[in-house]
């Protein structure tokens, strides 16, 4: 598909896309795109999509939120930084911890450095300020590697009876999902 030339709106809302899912890991929302480019109607910003994918420069899930695909060169990631797409799993499980780990339509872009080679890894967003005496803060995007093996002292993500995932220093009566092995704080 040729891409056709872009009007001055539909490339500051291109580069707003690039530059915001450079920097957060993620595409932007429809009203952050709105706030970021000085817009007031979601309708605006939706119509302006519209013909960005219709050039072929973005592709969009329909009815999903923060699904915007960049089809072209992101001139705002670092050059020296691989990207991985890693999934996000929440803290409350609509199904059993198989089912979503493996159906999770979330992912973050995190540099490649932060994850170890041939690792089944995901992110869990801190719900609370639970460890916030290990420096772990709500909020923070939290490296977990896929294992049910853990040591003493070692921090884990665990599955409660009420499925729900826990953070917490491990002990020998856990059911351990997975061991946290890296942090990823957005500043």
């Amino acid at each position: 598909m040729e891409k056709k030339e872009l009007t001055a709106r539909q490339k500051e809302i291109l580069n707003y896309i690039k530059k915001y899912s450079a920097t957060h890991g993620f595409p932007p929302a429809i009203r952050e795109i709105c706030k970021g480019v000085g817009l007031k109607s979601p309708a605006t910003v939706f119509t302006h999509l519209r013909s960005l994918e219709n050039a072929g420069f973005i592709k969009t899930t329909n009815n999903k939120f923060r699904t915007i695909e960049i089809l072209s060169e992101n001139e705002f990631l670092p050059k020296k930084d691989k990207l991985v797409k890693v999934p996000l799993i929440k803290n409350k499980l609509k199904k059993d911890w198989e089912t979503t780990y493996e159906n999770t339509p979330k992912t973050i872009n995190i540099p490649a450095y932060l994850i170890p080679a041939k690792a089944s890894v995901f992110i869990f967003e801190a719900p609370d300020n639970t460890l916030v005496n290990e420096g772990i803060l709500k909020g923070d995007y939290l490296i977990i590697k896929k294992d049910n093996k853990a040591h003493a002292q070692d921090f884990v993500l665990v599955l409660n009876n009420q499925n729900e995932l826990i953070l917490k220093k491990y002990t020998t009566k856990d059911s351990v999902v997975g061991k946290i092995i890296g942090l990823y704080r957005k500043i």
